[in-house]
């Protein structure tokens, strides 16, 4: 008997109708793996609760950074006291996982929200760049590992305003660039700093290259660091403080598109975001003068900063975005 097409059809919906029903259930009913992070007297405790499925997965990933599989069952650590108090703030934290041998992608919630978003411009940063973080204020992190003099920083504090957020750029070894949505510096008061109690002037200097005037300040020699060579400009609308006249001179081409660049963050026009941030493996080898940068307190553990070099070199890219109180990230490995 031949079926007719109104038949036909009817018999075709009955198993696609199925399909459906039977995707949606696995979807809803799938068990996701997780992980959270909890505070607890100054230190953190990070938790995984990792589902069968995901098991093999998440051990090879593990495997393949030369971390101890134990961690699995869970892991506690420190931080230096402005990122402690920062993540204090947000905690509790817990995240979904989607685990693959090469790579974890993450999104969740947050129990707390950020206290400000900021409408995101696209900037240019070098080819090598290690790590790039859009957050309202950077200048706090850079102080915790340089120590910057007072009256410096209080200039910054001046010059570099939170109100709209500030990008940190961390490129080569241990360059960095500092900036923000702003042409306003006063580099008469930058001119005038002075250091020590005898009030002697700071070791200031104007140079000009590129059709761009730099302003160059000395600062105080950290011992277990090179000394930094404070150099400030402005550029298409933009201040930028960086750590020294050359690492200058390699922003100034790369915002004028003079180099190869990259965009950070690469995000849509308008978009609002409380933080985001890149790191990237792939253009230069990792340093332990980055190390150093990054870890502070593991400034003197020589066997400690090997393994930290050896893990963040296996990691191709990692990255999180924070909107509100919603994040997504990824960690991917070569």
């Amino acid at each position: 008997m031949k079926l007719s097409p109104k038949v036909f059809f009817g018999l075709l919906a009955i198993p696609l109708t199925l399909a459906i029903i039977f995707f949606i259930f696995q979807s809803c009913c799938q068990k996701l793996s997780s992980l959270s992070i909890t505070s607890e007297k100054n230190k953190f405790r990070v938790s995984f609760n990792i589902d069968k499925k995901d098991k093999y997965n998440f051990e090879k990933f593990l495997t393949n950074l030369d971390i101890p599989s134990e961690i699995s069952s869970g892991a506690s650590f420190r931080l230096d006291a402005t990122s402690s108090a920062m993540l204090t703030f947000f905690t509790p934290i817990k995240a979904d996982l989607n685990i693959s041998s090469k790579e974890i992608s993450f999104s969740g919630k947050m129990s707390h929200k950020p206290s400000n978003n900021f409408k995101v411009e696209n900037i240019k940063v070098p080819k090598s760049t290690h790590l790039a973080i859009f957050a309202s204020n950077v200048i706090d992190f850079l102080n915790s590992r340089y120590h910057l003099p007072e009256e410096f920083l209080k200039w910054l504090s001046k010059n570099f305003p939170t109100d709209k957020g500030q990008y940190l750029v961390m490129f080569n070894e241990t360059d960095f660039a500092v900036l923000v949505k702003s042409d306003k510096a006063n580099y008469d008061d930058l001119k005038n700093i002075t250091f020590d109690k005898s009030q002697a002037s700071a070791d200031y200097k104007e140079e000009t290259d590129q059709d761009v005037n730099f302003h160059l300040l000395k600062l105080g020699k950290d011992p277990s660091r090179e000394q930094l060579t404070a150099t400030v400009f402005n550029l298409n609308g933009y201040t930028v403080f960086s750590s020294s006249y050359k690492s200058a001179q390699k922003m100034v081409s790369v915002l004028k598109s003079e180099e190869e660049s990259s965009t950070f963050p690469s995000v849509k026009e308008d978009q609002q975001l409380a933080f985001t941030m890149i790191y990237n493996s792939t253009t230069n080898p990792i340093s332990q003068n980055f190390v150093k940068l990054l870890f502070s307190d593991s400034a003197d553990l020589s066997n400690q900063n090997l393994k930290i070099i050896n893990t963040l070199e296996k990691i191709q890219q990692a990255s999180l975005t924070l909107k509100t109180t919603n994040f997504s990230g990824l960690i991917k490995i070569k």
